[in-house]
């Protein structure tokens, strides 16, 4: 049985970006890894400037959720909520484990 939080998030990508997505979505779970270390180390810094990275690349790949995340968790970092930080990795990690991609040609 599937539940509501296991199903499959579908997002519509422009085929010619078929060759560049999965680059991309590699760069964005090294992203996770190295937030999650700066967490454990409270370097707010480098969690602001990779949260801003995500802000403003999600939508240019059609995957907009990542770039509110991104503005989300820049905005945490900023005031140096570890919680809240948290919760934003939490939100990409289970986005990108249930994304499903369709290319639009």
């Amino acid at each position: 049985m599937i539940t509501n939080s296991e199903q499959k998030i579908l997002v519509r990508v422009e085929g010619e970006l078929k060759p560049l997505v999965p680059g991309y979505l590699e760069h964005r779970l090294n992203d996770i890894r190295l937030i999650r270390d700066a967490l454990d180390r409270k370097n707010f810094e480098v969690i602001q400037q990779l949260a801003h990275i995500l802000k403003g690349s999600g939508g240019g790949y059609g995957f907009d959720f990542i770039s509110e995340i991104g503005d989300r968790m820049e905005v945490q970092a900023k005031s140096q909520d570890t919680n809240g930080v948290a919760q934003c990795v939490n939100e990409l990690t289970h986005y990108l484990k249930r994304l499903e991609i369709v290319y639009e040609f």
